[in-house]
């Protein structure tokens, strides 16, 4: 507070900044111990044009801390019966704070009932041409503009039941801290539980199918989306690095001969173990590192060969020659590394397209489109539809910044990004840019339509 001497006149404080926007929002959907929607919650669900229910259940609610999600939905383990996977039988809470925990800042958490059918995480491809689809799973996470990667734990950990063949041990209980004498000795390790959970309520599912309806659903709704989904891989101890590599294949495309791209989907095997034994999915660790990689140098930044954090490890290590084998079919490999985890490399599952095949670059198109689209927005709210260069001078500043930032190549801004004015009705205005990401071996074209209707940015095939 500054005041003058008579204190008539006097500069109050300045406001608080609100926070910055992430970078990268990501999507959990799944399962909870409890739900419960308090004003926060209640204004971010409004907000998307949904309505708020005790229940909270298909409904995106944005979560900025692990202590938030522990306050809203519960974090405690939920005992499990008859279930041949260990650990809890919920794994969206562990995805979730190893997503804060890897430096992710905001995840959009989208509840669903523990019996739920997969209509709960996936719509069935008949609802979505006409997007008549109930806004549920991936069709709700659909309608947050920011979020740009979506994870399903719970749909993970139905997709395993299935693949376990001999039960897996379950976990170890914690030893409690005891008091002994010097030269005692150790105390018997605690005995484990019976293995219990959800295996008698498992669906069906055809895993590779599932997977083809999460990519047609988020191309038809938002291609802006991709999907980190990890492959029930390594629950099997006793098969070889080859059978593994024909699992994760069985998995993702159905059969080998039959390999089709699945464009937007980023998956990732084996599964992780922790030191008391319990299964669970890398998807929320990873996510959070590629948010976090998006905040400190931009989402064009691949994580592929860093270290990641957390002390879990991969269920069975996979070598460098079937590792390099995968990640040409499009699935990531995390192996173990004397300091931790490493993710081999970041790719899509397409295959028949090694030059789309880029996580990191189609991440990065992905935010692109977003920015742009509220780049426009925002114009329209500010100038209209001036057609008088402002739009033009506008969309160079913003990709100078960008080449700046290094998420372009060249060694001039003419040699990254071309933008030309576009020929269209006189209710709008539309661009052509053609850049060069920093990481690619190819050019992206995208179409930049601004009309009295809405923003729109398209991917042109070149």
């Amino acid at each position: 507070m500054l005041a003058l001497a008579d204190r008539r006149i006097s500069l109050a404080d300045a406001l608080p900044l609100p926070p910055a926007a992430a970078a990268l929002e990501v999507v959990f959907v799944g399962c909870c111990p409890m739900g419960r929607l308090d004003a926060r919650a209640q204004r971010a669900v409004s907000e998307l044009g949904f309505t708020p229910t005790a229940e909270g259940f298909d409904q995106p609610v944005r979560i900025d801390d692990w202590g938030t999600f522990r306050a809203l939905f519960g974090a405690a383990p939920v005992p499990a019966t008859g279930d041949p996977l260990p650990g809890q039988s919920m794994w969206l809470p562990q995805a979730v704070a190893d997503f804060f925990a890897a430096g992710g800042r905001r995840a959009w958490i989208i509840r669903t009932a523990a019996n739920a059918d997969l209509s709960a995480y996936v719509p069935d491809d008949a609802a979505i041409p006409g997007f008549g689809a109930a806004p549920r799973g991936i069709v709700a996470a659909a309608t947050i503009p920011a979020a740009g990667l979506v994870v399903l734990p719970d749909l993970e950990r139905l997709a395993a039941v299935p693949e376990v063949v001999t039960p897996l041990p379950p976990p170890l209980p914690p030893i409690a801290p005891e008091f002994r004498p010097v030269g005692a000795p150790p105390p018997d390790r605690p005995v484990p539980s019976a293995a219990g959970g959800i295996a008698a309520g498992v669906p069906a599912i055809f895993l590779a199918d599932l997977l083809g309806r999460i990519c047609r659903t988020l191309a038809r709704l938002r291609p802006d989306m991709q999907c980190l989904f990890s492959l029930p891989v390594g629950l099997d101890q006793t098969a070889s690095p080859h059978v593994l590599a024909d699992t994760a294949i069985r998995l993702l495309y159905g059969t080998p001969d039959n390999i089709a791209d699945r464009p937007g989907l980023q998956v990732l095997a084996p599964l992780l173990r922790d030191d008391t034994g319990a299964v669970m999915t890398p998807s929320g660790m990873v996510a959070g590192a590629i948010a976090a990689a998006a905040e400190r140098t931009g989402p064009w930044q691949s994580i592929g060969g860093q270290l990641l954090p957390g002390a879990r490890v991969p269920l069975r290590q996979i070598g460098e020659e079937v590792a390099a084998s995968l990640a040409a079919q499009g699935v990531g490999i995390l192996q173990r590394d004397p300091a931790g985890i490493v993710l081999n490399d970041e790719v899509l599952a397409m295959p028949r397209t090694p030059s789309a095949r880029a996580a990191g670059t189609q991440r990065f198109v992905g935010w692109l489109v977003r920015e742009l689209r509220q780049f426009g927005e925002q114009l329209v709210f500010e100038m209209g539809l001036a057609n008088d260069g402002r739009v033009g001078l506008a969309l160079n500043g913003f990709f100078a910044t960008l080449f700046a930032r290094g998420a372009l190549r060249g060694r001039r801004l003419a040699d990254a990004v071309s933008i030309q004015q576009a020929a269209v009705p006189d209710s709008g205005i539309a661009y052509e840019i053609g850049f060069a990401p920093a990481f690619a071996v190819e050019t992206i074209r995208l179409r930049f339509v601004q009309t009295t209707s809405g923003t729109t940015v398209q991917a042109v095939t070149p």
